[in-house]
């Protein structure tokens, strides 16, 4: 799994249109970037696990605190 800051990832629509290197992620975001499932990246959120926040039912994860979860450097 190659998650370097310097790799192309996918990045949605939504997170590209705000122009900002501290938009909030989505869990779509994060698939890409780790090559994960979305039920267990889900899982991992809904335990506490991973750091990221549920809002109005929809989960948003912060690039910074994702990276240090996962031990990638920024």
């Amino acid at each position: 799994m190659n998650m370097s800051a310097k790799s192309d990832i996918y990045i949605s629509d939504e997170t590209r249109r705000t122009n900002s290197p501290e938009a909030p992620w989505r869990i779509e975001d994060v698939m890409a970037w780790t090559g994960m499932s979305r039920r267990y990246l889900l899982d991992l959120a809904r335990q506490g696990l991973m750091p990221g926040r549920k809002i109005g039912g929809t989960w948003f994860f912060s690039r910074k605190k994702l990276a240090r979860f996962f031990g990638v450097e920024e």
